[in-house]
C-alpha cells in the first residue's frame, strides 16, 4: 500500500508550484525568459522530495543545490534582457516554493495557506506597487512605525501593577485599549485614503465613524440640505458610523474585562443589528455611488477625519483616558453614586470610549460594584447615542433629523431590551 500521507504531502507541494508558477508565468513579458509554471511545480516537488530523507544535511544539501539553480536563472536571465528591469520577485518565489515543499511533508495546511498568501502577495502586484507609491504617504509610513513600536516594543515592557498611590493607573491596560482603538482607527483611516470613491458614502460613513463619529453628523446635515435627494445615503452613513462607535465600546470591554462584555455583547449587537438593517434599506433605495459623484457628492474624504496616528494623538488619547480615569474615580470615592453616574453621563456624551475604559478598570480592580458598574456603562453609551440626537436637533430641524434621531431611539431601546433579558438570564 502507498504512504498515503506523503502522497498528499507531494500533491499539496504540486498545487502550490502549479498555482504560484502560473502567475509568475503570467505576469513575465512575452520577450523574457525566467522561471515559469513547470519550474515551479518541479521545485514544489523537490522541497516535498527532500524532506523524505528526514536529514537535516541532505536537506541543507538539496536547499544550497536549488539556491545555485535560483541565481543561475537569474544571471541567465538578466543577462539576456539587460533592458528589461528584472527584478528578483520570481527568484525568491521559487525558493519559497521549494520551502513550501518542505514544509508540506509535515504540515499540509500551513503549507497551503502561506502557499494562498504568496500568491496573492504576487497577484497584487499592481495594486500594491500603487498603494505603496501614491496612496500611502508618508506621515502614514510613519503611523505604521510608531504604532508598531508601541505595541511590540513599548506594551510588553509596561508594569501591570497600578504606578499611583490610589491603585487606579495600570499603564499595560491603559495600552493595550490606546492601541487597540489606534489601531482600529488608523485602519480605518488607510481604508479611507485607499479605496476613496470606490468605498462610496456609506461605507466612508462606516469607517470614518471608527475615527470620529461626531464628525459625521457635524457633515450629515450640511450635506441633507445640499442634496436632498441622496438622503438615503445619509441616513445609512450616520448609522453605519453609529455601528462603528458601538463596536469600539465592544472592543474597549473585551481588552479590559470578560464579565462587563458577556453583559453587553448580546445588547450593544442587538444595537448594532438594528443600525445595519436600517443602514440596508435606506441605502438600497439611495442613488448609486457613480450618480452621487455626477451631482457632485463625493465620499467624505480622508481630510474630514483626524490625522494619522502619530505621537501626539497617542499622548493626547492615554492623557484623555487617564484625566477620565481619575475623574470617573474621584466621583466615586468622594461625590457618591450620584455624582459618579451624572459624571459618567457627560463624559459619555463626548467621549464613550474613555468613560467605558475608566468604568471598566474600577470594576476590574474592586473599586466598582457590578451592578454600578452595568448602570453608568448602560448610561454612557446612552449619552453617546444622545449627543447623536442633540447634534442633528441643533444643525437640521427638518425631516431627516426626525427619522434619524427615531431610529437611534429605536436602537436604544432594542439595546435596553436585550440588556434587561440578558442581566435576567445571567442573574
Amino acid at each position: 500500500m502507498p504512504d498515503l500521507t506523503a502522497l498528499y504531502s507531494f500533491a499539496v507541494s504540486l498545487l502550490i508550484g502549479l498555482v504560484i508558477g502560473i502567475e509568475r508565468e503570467r505576469s513575465h513579458p512575452v520577450d523574457v525568459e525566467s522561471a515559469g509554471v513547470r519550474t515551479f511545480m518541479l521545485l514544489g516537488l523537490t522541497g516535498a522530495l527532500t524532506a523524505k530523507f528526514a536529514n537535516q544535511e541532505m536537506i541543507a544539501v538539496f536547499a544550497f543545490f536549488v539556491a545555485l539553480l535560483v541565481i543561475a536563472g537569474y544571471w541567465r536571465s538578466t543577462k539576456r534582457n539587460s533592458t528589461s528591469g528584472i527584478g528578483f520577485t520570481t527568484e525568491v518565489s521559487a525558493m519559497f516554493t521549494f520551502g513550501l515543499g518542505i514544509l508540506s511533508a509535515s504540515d499540509h495546511a500551513l503549507a497551503l495557506v502561506l502557499g494562498i498568501v504568496v500568491f496573492a502577495i504576487l497577484y497584487s502586484r499592481t495594486w500594491l506597487h500603487h498603494f505603496s507609491r501614491e496612496i500611502l504617504q508618508p506621515k502614514e509610513i510613519r503611523a505604521v512605525l510608531i504604532l508598531a513600536f508601541l505595541l511590540v516594543g513599548i506594551m510588553p515592557l509596561l508594569p501591570k501593577e497600578a504606578i499611583d498611590p490610589w491603585g487606579l493607573l495600570h499603564l499595560q491596560n491603559l495600552a493595550k485599549v490606546i492601541g487597540a482603538l489606534a489601531a482600529i482607527q488608523f485602519a480605518s483611516h488607510v481604508a479611507i485614503r485607499a479605496f476613496g470613491q470606490n468605498l462610496g458614502i456609506l461605507l466612508t460613513g462606516f469607517f470614518t465613524g471608527f475615527v470620529s463619529s461626531t464628525t459625521v453628523f457635524l457633515t450629515l446635515p450640511m450635506k441633507v440640505k445640499r442634496n436632498p435627494e441622496l438622503v438615503g445615503y445619509f441616513y445609512s452613513a450616520g448609522l453605519l458610523a453609529t455601528v462603528a462607535t458601538l463596536l469600539e465600546f465592544l472592543v474597549v470591554l473585551a481588552m479590559i474585562d470578560a464579565e462587563l462584555l458577556s453583559v453587553f455583547a448580546v445588547p450593544v449587537l442587538a444595537m448594532i443589528l438594528t443600525g445595519v438593517l436600517f443602514a440596508i434599506r435606506f441605502g438600497r433605495k439611495s442613488t448609486t455611488p457613480q450618480k452621487a459623484k455626477d451631482v457632485g457628492i463625493e465620499p467624505m474624504p480622508a481630510s474630514t477625519t483626524v490625522s494619522p496616528l502619530d505621537l501626539k494623538s497617542v499622548f493626547k488619547l492615554s492623557a484623555l483616558f487617564s484625566v477620565m480615569l481619575l475623574v470617573v474615580s474621584a466621583s466615586n470615592r468622594w461625590l457618591g453614586k450620584a455624582a459618579l453616574s451624572a459624571t459618567v453621563f457627560l463624559g459619555g456624551l463626548f467621549e464613550l470610549q474613555g468613560v467605558s475604559y475608566s468604568t471598566a478598570e474600577l470594576f476590574l480592580h474592586g473599586d466598582l460594584q457590578k451592578n454600578l458598574a452595568v448602570l453608568n456603562l448602560s448610561l454612557a453609551v446612552s449619552a453617546a447615542l444622545l449627543s447623536k440626537v442633540m447634534i442633528l436637533g441643533f444643525l437640521n430641524h427638518g425631516r431627516f433629523a426626525m427619522v434619524m434621531s427615531g431610529i437611534l431611539v429605536l436602537m436604544f431601546t432594542v439595546g435596553a431590551g436585550a440588556l434587561f433579558i440578558t442581566l435576567r438570564v445571567l442573574s
